[in-house]
């Protein structure tokens, strides 16, 4: 209607005119708008009926199973509904999948794709990092299925939402097979909710020693929670030893503490004698840092290792080499890294440490050993929030038992040079579950570029 009227008024002494030879409408014949009205008043029920034929239709469909299917990368749909994986699409995809966890960037496999001319779905030979990632995306490239993702909300305008519960929806694990596994899908989805995408990050966690439970992480890895961490740092003991691991915790936490021994004996917080030499970190909800000190008191190393106890609340920072799979690379000749980003991280301890999201918290850091067995040991119950710059605010009820204090000072000194060194195992993070190795991922990639 609107290009009608917009017709007529184009050149008002020559006004054009549209005849509907169906509807038998000429549009500059002066009775033909109430004609038109009725036609779009009909034309407009009919497509309401029809847009509400296939909301039926879809329903249906959904609660019997037939849920509708069509080609996508890497797979073809057959006449009754089944998709059928399309072998050479699929190199494409699985590389894409695998290239992503070893710690290539969007652009980077999209320039690799582009340069061995492998096409898409609608045959293009040109890839970018936008046509990488929405590979991804798709459930069905681990073999489920996930039905009426989206809604037409206006038949008229066209426009689509997101479904979030408006239709009923379906969600189909293992409907098909799948092109990666879902753990090699969980891994790509957690390096792409990383800061840094890096690739898949190893968790690593020392099984004997002092440090015995420890767990290594890099900040930046999104792999992780309370639940997973706790978890990991537990396989390392023994029923026996997990109990008396809790006692200490209750202990620490002034929950299974002496009467006399809590109101007589209080010691002042470490974070009383922060000054500007102390090797200081400082946490938030998406980062950490550390001070100059703590590059200094780990004799400007180029490599750390960051170790989180889970049940103790304890950070160590450790001397480390290039090859640990956990090395953090903090320092060179040109540059010092003092910040990284680590929401992951952070979220586990301001969430075990019942901290404010909305603040920043300090630990002094104590540094023990000698050369290379060197490390400095942060104590989050100890904590101090810092408000801004130069204005901090001392945490209510953070006063430490003597025996609390003893038993902590003990446990420092009996860490020996090699507990400091003792390396930890890698192991299956939780919230992936089995995937390749390293070794193994690279292997298949070579395989897949030679046969593309």
């Amino acid at each position: 209607m609107t290009q009608i009227a917009a017709l007529k008024t184009m050149h008002p002494a020559h006004p054009i005119g549209v005849y509907f030879e169906t509807e038998n409408i000429y549009t500059l014949n002066p009775s033909s708008q109430y004609s038109l009205d009725i036609q779009a008043l009909l034309a407009d029920w009919e497509s309401g009926n029809k847009s509400r034929r296939m909301i039926l239709s879809y329903d249906q469909r959904i609660m019997t199973g037939q849920y509708p299917v069509a080609d996508l990368m890497g797979y073809r749909h057959t006449k009754d509904g089944q998709l059928v994986v399309e072998p050479e699409e699929a190199k494409t995809v699985r590389f894409i999948f695998l290239a992503f966890i070893q710690g290539y960037d969007y652009e980077q496999i999209a320039m690799i794709l582009t340069q061995k001319k492998r096409s898409t779905l609608r045959g293009r030979q040109e890839w970018n990092g936008m046509m990488v990632a929405n590979i991804m995306k798709n459930e069905r490239r681990w073999g489920d299925l996930e039905a009426r993702k989206s809604i037409v909300v206006d038949y008229k305008l066209g426009k689509v939402t997101k479904n979030n519960g408006n239709r009923c929806s379906a969600y189909v694990p293992e409907h098909h097979e799948a092109i990666v596994s879902p753990g090699i899908a969980r891994a790509a989805h957690l390096v792409a909710s990383s800061k840094k995408k890096c690739g898949v990050q190893d968790i690593v966690v020392i099984q004997q020693g002092a440090l015995k439970g420890f767990v290594g992480i890099h900040p930046n890895w999104s792999g992780i929670s309370v639940d997973s961490i706790h978890s990991l740092c537990l396989r390392a003991y023994l029923p026996e030893e997990v109990a008396k691991l809790n006692d200490i915790a209750e202990m620490r936490a002034g929950t299974k503490l002496e009467k006399p021994l809590r109101s007589e004996y209080l010691t002042i917080s470490g974070t009383c004698f922060i000054n500007q030499s102390s090797p200081v970190i400082t946490i938030s909800k998406n980062g950490i840092r550390f001070s100059k000190a703590c590059h200094t008191r780990l004799d400007d190393c180029e490599h750390v290792e960051l170790l989180y106890h889970p049940i103790l609340q304890v950070v160590i920072l450790r001397k480390s080499n290039r090859d640990a799979s956990t090395a953090i690379h903090w320092e060179n000749k040109d540059k010092i890294c003092s910040s990284f980003s680590s929401k992951a991280f952070s979220g586990v301890i301001f969430e075990a440490m019942n901290w404010k999201w909305s603040c920043r918290y300090q630990c002094r850091g104590i540094c023990r050993g000698e050369e290379n067995a060197k490390f400095l040991i942060f104590e989050l119950d100890e904590s101090r929030i810092l408000i801004r710059k130069n204005k901090y605010e001392q945490i209510e009820d953070r006063s430490m038992n003597l025996k609390c204090r003893l038993y902590r000072s003990k446990w420092v000194q009996s860490i020996t040079v090699s507990d400091v060194m003792e390396s930890g195992q890698v192991v299956e993070n939780p919230m992936i579950g089995a995937i390749p190795s390293r070794n193994e991922v690279q292997r298949e990639l070579d395989d897949l570029l030679m046969s593309m």
